[in-house]
């Protein structure tokens, strides 16, 4: 039963190739137990066949590169990790929110900005209170930068 198990196993869409290979180990694991060791070449082509239409450019490349009767399952699934992180996770926007404050709510007297000057204004350069804070601190991410890249 256990090496119909590992003939049919298929990756789901949802599924992170982590989660596959964890199944996919059980699977493995009970064969040998019950006597069945099956080949880690045979483990490799399984993988491939296994995964989902989104990695079929990484299955391309490795058919190509590889050969897959010498190619580790470690090796396997550490390349296809890699491509899931790089081109398969979902992209996470950032966003950034703006307090508008009124002269009469804090009782400060800011300069008063069009809509156009506040449009075009780099957002970095606005403290909590929406005040252009460049001009009196200087731009502090340009130290941040400075410093970052002088480390590496």
């Amino acid at each position: 039963m256990d090496t119909l198990q590992f003939e049919t196993i298929m990756m789901d869409e949802n599924e992170t190739i982590s989660e596959f290979y964890a199944k996919l180990c059980i699977i493995v694991n009970a064969c040998s137990s019950l006597g069945e060791k099956i080949p880690e070449d045979r483990v490799v082509k399984n993988i491939l066949r296994s995964l989902p239409q989104r990695f079929q450019p990484k299955i391309t490349a490795i058919e190509e590169i590889h050969d897959l009767n010498t190619l580790k399952v470690q090796e396997l699934i550490g390349s296809i990790q890699t491509y899931e992180m790089k081109h398969l996770s979902p992209k996470k926007s950032k966003s950034v929110a703006f307090k508008v404050v009124n002269e009469e709510d804090d009782g400060h007297s800011n300069k008063n900005c069009s809509d156009e000057e506040f449009k075009n204004q780099d957002p970095r350069s606005l403290d909590s209170k929406g005040i252009n804070s460049k001009n009196r601190f200087g731009d502090y991410t340009d130290g941040v930068s400075k410093s970052r890249w002088s480390n590496e």
